[in-house]
C-alpha cells in the first residue's frame, strides 16, 4: 500500500509547464504595432517578418495614416469574414478559423461568424416574391371562397298568386 501511495505522490509532484514554440515574439510589446510606418525596404522586411508576411505582401495603412487614424506599422489585410474561409482547412484556432501568428484585419471583431460579411452580395429576390405571392394568393383565394354567398339548393321560381293584389281570405269572423 505504501508503495502505491508513494508512487501516486511522485506522479502528482511532476511539474507541468506550458511551452509554446510557435512565433517569434515573447512579450506583449512584441505583438503591438509600431508607431511609425516603415520607410526603407529593410524596415518593411523587418515589419513583414514581425507579422508573418512576405516583404512583397506587406502594405501599411497609408490612407488611414494620412487622415490621422494611424494604425502604425500594422499591415493592411483584406476584410475576410469567418464564413468566407474554408471550413475544411486545419486551422490552429478552428472556432475563429485563424492560424497562430496570422495578421487579422482591424475590423475582425465585426467579421465573426455571427455578424456581417462585407463580401456578401444580395441575390435576386424575385423567386422569394413569387413564392410569397403564390402562398398569399392561395390563402386569399381560399378565404374569399368562404365569404361569397353561395346557394346550395335548386333554383325555384317566384310564387304565383291568383289575381295579384287581391285579398283572398281574412281572419275576421264571418257575419
Amino acid at each position: 500500500m505504501s508503495l502505491v501511495r508513494s508512487r501516486l505522490l511522485q506522479i502528482s509532484r511532476i511539474p507541468v509547464y506550458q511551452v509554446r514554440n510557435a512565433g517569434h515574439g515573447y512579450w506583449n510589446k512584441d505583438f503591438q504595432p509600431g508607431f511609425d510606418i516603415p520607410k526603407t525596404p529593410e524596415e518593411k522586411a523587418a515589419v513583414a517578418k514581425k507579422y508573418n508576411l512576405l516583404p512583397e505582401e506587406y502594405q501599411p495603412h497609408q490612407e488611414l495614416h494620412d487622415i490621422g487614424l494611424s494604425m502604425g506599422d500594422y499591415p493592411k489585410v483584406p476584410d475576410v469574414a469567418e464564413v468566407r474561409k474554408d471550413i475544411y482547412y486545419p486551422y490552429d484556432l478552428p472556432t475563429v478559423r485563424q492560424n497562430y501568428g496570422e495578421a487579422r484585419s482591424p475590423n475582425m471583431l465585426f467579421l465573426t461568424g455571427e455578424k456581417s460579411d462585407p463580401n456578401y452580395h444580395e441575390v435576386n429576390r424575385w423567386k422569394d416574391w413569387q413564392m410569397f405571392l403564390a402562398l398569399f394568393g392561395t390563402v386569399v383565394f381560399m378565404f374569399s371562397g368562404c365569404l361569397v354567398d353561395l346557394k346550395f339548393f335548386p333554383p325555384v321560381a317566384k310564387r304565383h298568386y291568383y289575381n295579384d293584389g287581391m285579398k283572398h281570405y281574412s281572419y275576421e269572423p264571418a257575419e
